[in-house]
């Protein structure tokens, strides 16, 4: 594990406590609870995408992309798919930001 990305997981874990420390101080145990399956679904996600080859973390970039109704950054990626898979170390860092986004904003739904 390389300096970045041991820096970018240390402030993902920071940024993910932040979030959940406000959310479960205005929730009820319920909302605590959503916030946690919240992080739950990101780890379990963070963890099978790993495994994924470059290929395959592209084609799984445009589905997430999809399922997020990001019709305008799906395009983006299509229109840069060459440099999306000449650059591995860029791309995950790319899927791993729009998976914090989800699970930020899942979070954050949880506590309403």
């Amino acid at each position: 594990m390389n300096l970045q990305e041991l820096s970018w997981r240390l402030g993902f874990i920071i940024l993910c406590y932040l979030s959940f420390s406000a959310v479960a101080d205005e929730t009820n145990s319920k909302g605590k609870s959503s916030a946690l399956q919240c992080l739950s679904q990101y780890n379990k996600l963070a963890e099978s995408v790993r495994k994924l080859n470059i290929e395959e973390t592209y084609e799984f970039t445009l589905l997430f992309l999809d399922k997020l109704q990001q019709d305008e950054l799906k395009d983006q990626l299509k229109e840069q798919k060459s440099e999306f898979l000449e650059n591995p170390e860029a791309s995950r860092v790319y899927l791993d930001m729009l998976m914090t986004q989800w699970t930020e904003a899942c979070v954050k739904d949880s506590g309403e």
